[in-house]
């Protein structure tokens, strides 16, 4: 995993703003952090993050 362009531990702590790479098996994804909070409702997860690259999507 790297956290804008670094490498990162999983319990790195994250901003608004910053891009995580994460690597698993064939593929990768790329997220942006779009915010941050200390509580979140499931239903309010996907507000904080935009996925930039999709390693679901790239399988063929």
């Amino acid at each position: 995993m790297t956290l804008n362009g670094r490498p990162a531990k999983p319990s790195a702590d994250v901003k608004p703003g910053d891009i995580l790479d994460i690597a698993f098996g064939s593929g990768h994804s790329r997220i942006k952090i779009l915010a941050v909070k200390e509580t979140v409702r499931k239903d309010e997860a996907g507000e904080l993050f935009e996925i930039l690259i999709d390693g679901d999507a790239l399988k063929p």
